[in-house]
């Protein structure tokens, strides 16, 4: 008789009874190599829902211990509602993280999936939908700045309730601006089905979504932070910890549009209608980010300027070291944008102009226009930014046409400041502080272009000029060679 055993190619021929001891030997070897692996894998499982137990346990001693501490800190009845809330939020966190845990192949899954579908090439982008993008973002920065406008005006410089009908343009701008960006490329079957492509969001627009769940992320935290805390007063309203990221998932969201055009294959040299929907989406960018510092904008003062700095002693030292920070962090916000963006573009005539003036408007217009007239310095910065882009030809291979520009612009925005507060308000510094921050904002812009400025200009063509630098180190190398 024939036996064919199920793990060889080999046919065995026995004759007689030796044949079926040998086929339940075979047998019996088998079924005791199945109950040892079944018996480690139930092993495993064991080891895997002990060490799960073990963290939950830990997760959830420390979740305690956490609410404790917290309800402390901040003077809370271990028994009151905040206690409660704080009871509920760890217990949410513990179930998530064992949540977390129990579907980690899960969880592993969705990151190969995430990580695939970046990795693919990101569609485009119409100027059409940048250009939407980009106004409906300025719902949000209006939202936002009016808001600010209320807190420093009407409530006393509070942060004020969570929930107020003076959030209300601050919340429709940030839902429409991203369901629009979140929709893009996408079946609207599909969203209500819950399916959402990775793949097909634009390039650019990556980054926005990302933003968006950072956003609720960011306001389900500032909830459960007024609940403790509180409502912050001066300059923690804007310091808060949630409050940072809140403006920082804002300017993700705002900048879409200026990360899909630098993405794009366009003109280094756009017209300025082309160019509008990148330099509004660079415009709100910078406007969420300056915000957050705001009680260091030179545009909008939350003190009163004193007579006699001398006077104050220790105090006055304080004064003196502020506004020279004042004008430093304004420079910085003012020209990394520009500075960035004269790495992709040369940029149309007016941007500057566009970038800077707005910042200044909004800014003052925080302290109804309570130095208004010092807008008027950021105006003339812009053109002569403008001007001195047209003049020089600034694109960006002319490193050295850039650095003129980082270098004047805040020579003129600054001494044109000064001017207008001395002039326009009787407001006057001492001579070595102003003249000393305005030489100090000049060498930083300076320097911030160092930084930002490669290399090789990064621009459509700049992998053409390192394949040339390529084969020329090739050439070179043969000839040494020889």
């Amino acid at each position: 008789m024939a036996i064919f055993h199920p793990d060889s190619t080999r046919r065995v021929d026995h004759r007689g009874g030796d044949a079926v001891l040998d086929e339940l030997a075979y047998l019996t070897s088998k079924v005791g190599s199945l109950e040892r692996d079944i018996a480690r894998r139930q092993r495993q499982a064991a080891g895997r829902t002990l060490v799960s137990a073990t963290a939950a346990a830990g997760a959830a001693l420390a979740a305690a211990l956490g609410a404790r501490m917290l309800t402390r800190s901040a003077n809370v009845d271990l028994f009151s509602t905040r206690a409660l809330i704080a009871i509920a939020v760890a217990a949410v966190v513990v179930g998530a993280g064992v949540a977390a845990f129990a579907s980690r192949r899960a969880v592993r899954s969705l990151a190969s999936y995430v990580l695939e579908a970046s990795a693919q090439p990101a569609p485009r982008v119409s100027q059409r939908d940048n250009l939407v993008t980009a106004l409906l973002a300025s719902l949000v920065i209006f939202g936002l700045y009016l808001d600010g406008w209320r807190h420093i005006n009407l409530a006393d410089n509070r942060a004020g309730a969570f929930l107020t009908w003076w959030h209300v343009p601050l919340y429709i701008g940030a839902t429409v601006t991203g369901l629009w960006i979140t929709t893009r490329n996408q079946s609207i079957r599909d969203l209500l089905r819950g399916r959402f492509d990775i793949a097909s969001v634009p390039a650019g627009y990556r980054l926005g979504v990302f933003g968006m769940g950072l956003l609720t992320a960011g306001a389900a935290g500032d909830a459960v932070w007024h609940t403790f805390y509180g409502i912050e007063q001066g300059i923690e309203r804007t310091m808060s910890p949630f409050h940072i990221v809140l403006f920082t998932s804002a300017a993700l969201i705002l900048s879409s549009p200026l990360r899909a055009a630098w993405n794009d294959a366009g003109p280094v040299a756009p017209s300025f209608r082309r160019f509008f929907p990148a330099l509004l989406s660079l415009t709100l960018a910078t406007a969420a980010i300056s915000f957050i510092v705001q009680f260091l904008l030179p545009f909008l003062y939350w003190t009163k300027p004193v007579p006699d700095i001398a006077a104050l002693g220790a105090a006055g030292e304080n004064t003196r070291i502020v506004a020279v920070a004042t004008v430093l962090t304004a420079n910085i916000l003012l020209m990394a944008p520009l500075l960035f963006a004269m790495r992709r573009w040369r940029l149309p005539f007016g941007s500057a102009t566009l970038l800077f003036t707005t910042q200044a408007v909004i800014e003052s217009a925080m302290k109804e226009m309570e130095r208004g007239w010092a807008v008027a310095a950021a105006l003339l910065a812009g053109l002569a930014v403008d001007a001195l882009i047209a003049r020089l030809r600034v694109t960006p291979e002319r490193v050295g046409a850039q650095r003129v520009v980082a270098g004047v612009a805040p020579l003129v925005l600054w001494l044109s400041y000064f001017g207008i507060l001395w002039f326009g308000y009787g407001v006057g510094w001492e001579r070595n502080i102003w003249l000393s921050a305005v030489l100090l904002a000049g060498l930083s812009g300076v320097l911030l272009n160092s930084l930002l400025t490669p290399g090789l200009p990064a621009v459509a063509g700049a992998d053409v000029h390192l394949r040339d630098a390529e084969n020329d180190d090739a050439a070179m190398e043969e000839r040494l060679a020889a």
